[in-house]
């Protein structure tokens, strides 16, 4: 399984297909991925090897929203393509109770700053 991880040099954030050992892994199948995906741990941004981590729970939650806001949603709240493990179709709020679920956060506190 893939993890994200980022960059403490440029601050990039990357899909890491190898990554280290306790890292946060994620299936990101069939999402139309907007992050590059990192060659032998190296930065595609700026080339470095050095300063690369895994994200927490709470940031790799975060990266993954922004990638969903471009998922464009219909009229009936239904997903109009396909983001990770879920298709074309599936309601936005089973995505926001899976993000709860996986990331142990709260949409609204976490990632939508509502208080």
């Amino acid at each position: 399984m893939d993890s994200i991880c980022r960059c403490n040099n440029c601050d990039g954030i990357f899909i890491d297909t190898n990554p280290q050992i306790g890292a946060i892994k994620i299936d990101l199948g069939s999402l139309y991925f907007k992050l590059d995906e990192l060659k032998d741990h190296n930065c595609p941004k700026c080339e470095t090897d050095d300063y690369l981590t895994d994200l927490d729970n709470l940031e790799t939650a975060k990266a993954l929203w922004s990638i969903l806001g471009d998922v464009p949603v219909n009229e009936d709240d239904e997903l109009d393509d396909n983001f990770l493990l879920f298709e074309k179709g599936s309601d936005k709020f089973e995505v926001w109770h899976w993000f709860e679920d996986k990331f142990d956060i709260s949409v609204a506190k976490d990632l939508m700053n509502i208080e």
